[in-house]
């Protein structure tokens, strides 16, 4: 959906596939990240608590 929105607001013809797939690559990248490390991290902690089962 973002994509769609940005290609509207940018009007679509000045903006090509590959700057929208980098655009909207780098600027998901820190969410990409922290679900693929920081989120099992703390769900590794939480079991090793015993808050999780």
């Amino acid at each position: 959906m973002g994509g769609i929105i940005t290609a509207y607001i940018l009007n679509a013809q000045d903006y090509s596939l590959s700057t929208w797939i980098s655009a909207y690559f780098l600027g998901t990248l820190p969410a990409i990240l922290a679900h693929l490390f920081i989120v099992p991290m703390i769900v590794i902690a939480l079991k090793k608590a015993g808050l999780l089962k």
